[in-house]
C-alpha cells in the first residue's frame, strides 16, 4: 500500500494522525520487524473518538482493546512515511 492509493481523506486522515494523536514507530537494532508500524495510545474517554477514526482507515489500522492502542501491522508505508516525521539520527 501507497499513501497515494488512499483517498484524500484517508490519507489527511492518516498524516494528522501522525502529527497529533499517534507515532510511527521506530524499528530497533536487532528487531526481526522489516517495516514500521503506527500506534497511538488512548484513554477510555476517546475510545468512541478511535473508532471514529478506524472507519476511515478500516484496511489500515486495528484495536488491541488490551493495551488501549489503535496500530496497524507493520508496512512498507509507516516505513516510506517515518523520514518524513522524525529525524534519522534518532
Amino acid at each position: 500500500m501507497d499513501l497515494y492509493q488512499l483517498s484524500s481523506i484517508q490519507q489527511n486522515v492518516l498524516i494528522a494522525s501522525i502529527m497529533g494523536d499517534g507515532e510511527i514507530t521506530k524499528i530497533y537494532k536487532n528487531s526481526r520487524r522489516k517495516n514500521n508500524s503506527y500506534r497511538e495510545h488512548y484513554g477510555q474517554a476517546q475510545e468512541k473518538y478511535r473508532e471514529w477514526k478506524q472507519l476511515f482507515l478500516p484496511d489500515l489500522l486495528y484495536f488491541n482493546k488490551k493495551s488501549h492502542s489503535l496500530c496497524s501491522r507493520s508496512l512498507p508505508l509507516f516505513t516510506q512515511l517515518y523520514p518524513h516525521f522524525y529525524n534519522s539520527k534518532n
